[in-house]
């Protein structure tokens, strides 16, 4: 069926193209005035308040975490800790009597006490049944003693490869966990806590869908989960396939390179929506757990944060990667891990890698001589300008007078790193339009923020071209000149040229 929309305006990233935009079937034919592309025989819709702009990709979910973590308990709004008990007693009751209690959003910069609580305060709200609490970024999490006595976390309990536990001052335990010491908790948590269903997960695709996203790259554990509840990620990605409306490009994570290469083939047998991304690893934490990789110590505590980086381990699971046929993706927020991931990206490209096929995931610490050899490389950054506005705040603390260096969009634009935008949901709110309000209106350093048409090129999926692809969204104001682009909202949604919305 061809069909001619027609609206105000049609635009990208690049500028206004026409008031239409003719397509057929799965791709775009031609665009440009209603009147030289009318035509007999072809529908015509029009919407005459609207503005026809490209469908958009989430370059960073973890959809599953998401479905997951939405209904749950979510601590972001508690001002102190007597908030984290109110709320916290609160779902208990809706709970069945002995259900584990899991928790997101647990943001110590947002608290009165200005800490985490530790295991003995979850102990006297609720001892009996196991609790875990993940801190905003989901690299720390709390677990009172019950969760800590189920996963045999004792004084004398040696802490995992990548992982920490935070200890009192008589040496034991506090519940405070640290990057792979969650994973002790929560692999014996997982079995007691309902996954989310497939008909739960369709509905978070659909409320992507309606925020105007209708590609997205999807992070997925091959095994153990990033968060307790999420159940078995990449199997219930396969499981609804052919029924999710989203294109999804799945990366997955996993330190095994035979497990990744049995992903690679199940995604692609899968068919459907899915299709394999490759890869995805941590060479870092976060900033806001002092877990990011820093060249010097953290300005507000001593300590420069984990490097998570095997050279030996991640290059074979490269190699994996890019031989079945995917790329790479790397998490790397402090400027030591950026370092790293570049060293070892480097070599891979000296042997041969497609530069294109490599990946920085948030990318969110470079200063200028590390933005230049980012460029050099030809390596692509997705980045989260929602971590702009959440983390501004309190970030200044952690790093002092190198806050200059922190999410330096425009300097990496004006290098020549591709960007693409993503959220990090569940760790930020998925809402693209607020991400490229972030991006536009820089929260720590206002020079590194970017126009408009960047801000909407960061985050669109093709330009609209003939023979490109029918990913078209009708939205209510035009994201090229409007000041409150956070506030747009979507009328309309084809991908592929199949009506979603």
């Amino acid at each position: 069926m061809t069909l001619l929309l027609s609206a105000q305006s049609v635009l990208d990233s690049i500028g206004v193209v026409g008031d239409s935009i003719l397509i057929d079937g799965a791709g775009v034919i031609a665009v440009g005035r209603k009147e030289d592309l009318l035509r007999p025989g072809v529908e015509h819709v029009e919407h005459p308040a609207g503005f026809i702009v490209p469908g958009l990709r989430d370059a960073h979910i973890h959809l599953a975490g998401w479905a997951a973590l939405g209904d749950g308990l979510d601590l972001g709004e508690a001002a102190d800790l007597a908030g984290v008990r109110e709320l916290l007693m609160s779902h208990a009751a809706r709970l069945g009597p002995v259900a584990p209690i899991i928790g997101s959003g647990l943001d110590d910069t947002r608290l009165g006490e200005g800490r985490l609580p530790d295991r003995y305060e979850l102990d006297r709200i609720e001892a009996t049944r196991p609790v875990l609490l993940y801190r905003h970024c989901s690299h720390v999490a709390v677990a009172n003693s019950a969760a800590l006595g189920l996963a045999g976390i004792e004084r004398d309990t040696p802490a995992p490869a990548g992982g920490s536990f935070d200890r009192m001052s008589g040496g034991e335990p506090s519940g405070v966990l640290r990057e792979s010491a969650i994973g002790l908790v929560s692999r014996v948590l997982e079995p007691l806590v309902l996954s989310p269903s497939p008909d739960k997960l369709l509905g978070a695709a659909r409320r992507l869908v309606s925020l105007g996203i209708t590609r997205i790259d999807a992070m997925a554990a091959a095994g153990t989960p990033l968060w307790c509840g999420t159940g078995k990620e990449l199997d219930s990605l396969i499981a609804i396939a052919g029924e999710i409306p989203l294109e999804v490009t799945v990366f997955v994570i996993t330190d095994q390179p035979g497990e990744l290469r049995i992903a690679a083939e199940r995604i692609r047998n899968a068919g459907g929506n899915l299709r394999f991304g490759g890869w995805k690893g941590f060479a870092d934490g976060s900033l806001g757990g002092h877990t990011a990789a820093l060249r010097q110590p953290y300005a507000d505590q001593g300590g420069a944060g984990m490097v998570l980086v095997d050279e030996e381990r991640d290059r074979v699971l490269i190699e994996a990667s890019l031989a079945a046929g995917g790329g790479v993706a790397l998490h790397a927020i402090g400027d030591r891990a950026n370092d790293l991931v570049l060293d070892l990206f480097e070599s891979c490209i000296g042997a041969g890698a497609d530069p294109d096929r490599l990946r920085v995931e948030h990318a969110s610490m470079l200063d200028q001589a590390a933005i230049e050899r980012f460029a050099a490389l030809g390596i692509t950054a997705s980045v989260q300008p929602s971590f702009v506005s959440s983390d501004g705040p309190w970030v200044g603390e952690r790093v002092g007078d190198r806050l200059a260096t922190l999410h330096p969009f425009a300097s990496m634009l004006a290098a020549g790193i591709p960007l693409r935008g993503g959220s990090d949901a569940p760790v930020e709110d998925p809402d693209p339009w607020r991400a490229m309000a972030s991006a536009r209106a820089h929260a720590t350093n206002p020079r590194e923020s970017v126009s408009a048409a960047q801000a909407l090129g960061m985050y669109q999926t093709v330009p609209l071209r003939p023979g490109s692809a029918a990913d078209v969204i009708v939205v209510d104001r035009d994201p090229l000149t409007t000041d409150h682009i956070q506030d747009t909202r979507v009328t309309a949604v084809w991908r592929d040229g199949r009506r979603l919305v």
